[in-house]
């Protein structure tokens, strides 16, 4: 704080590419998050760090953080201090439609998403009109021509390449409809995309795809 302030603030610190997060205590006021802070601890986001690792190491520094609070509690040692609003911003609830993938944004961008969402709430796109959760990508080093429609399935025997903008992800961690998590390679073996496929585009109600 007071950055982030709302229901969703490792997601969003994920997903829009910060490099550090941290724990807050604060005192409580009738608007959310803005309390006085009289104790903080910053916590680093590595670059592979996803939600799950990222919040699974928050927990792991609660109790110790929660410990040194109390002690600066009992004897006295904190000064309140007020949070400044023009620092402040918004990390408002994600609902499970929020995580549809845009390959549209650079692909920084869009591996930032995937981040942030994996796995909960699990960012997703749609195969063929099925969906299609994906729970970690690499910027790739290659790409399609500057007007390949971003979503586009790129060649490649031996990773799952898809068009960004102006740029390429290789999704290397996915879970297709009534499946179990695999890589990207498992993935090609057993789906066999075509390049030229694009992925994002859901079925419509009633119709049959193979």
């Amino acid at each position: 704080l007071p950055k982030y302030r709302g229901a969703a603030p490792v997601n969003w610190a994920i997903i829009n590419g910060e490099t550090e997060t941290g724990l807050t205590a604060f005192f409580l006021k009738e608007t959310v998050d803005t309390g006085d802070i009289f104790h903080q601890q910053r916590v680093p986001i590595t670059a592979n760090d996803t939600f799950d690792s990222l919040y699974e190491r928050l927990c792991a520094a609660t109790g110790p953080f929660l410990l040194k609070t109390l002690e600066r509690v009992e004897t006295n040692q904190f000064t309140p201090v007020p949070q400044t609003d023009d620092e402040a911003s918004y990390a408002p609830r994600l609902r499970p439609e929020d995580a549809l993938i845009d390959f549209g944004f650079p692909a920084e961008n869009v591996r930032n998403f995937i981040r942030g969402m994996a796995t909960r709430p699990g960012a997703y796109t749609f195969f063929r009109g099925r969906k299609l959760k994906v729970h970690f990508c690499e910027i790739a080093d290659t790409a399609g021509a500057p007007d390949t429609r971003p979503g586009t399935i790129l060649p490649d025997r031996r990773r799952l390449l898809v068009q960004c903008n102006r740029s390429a992800v290789a999704l290397t961690k996915v879970v297709p409809a009534g499946k179990r998590e695999m890589d990207g390679q498992s993935f090609l073996n057993g789906y066999h995309p075509q390049p030229g496929e694009v992925l994002g585009e859901k079925a419509v109600e009633g119709e049959v795809r193979p």
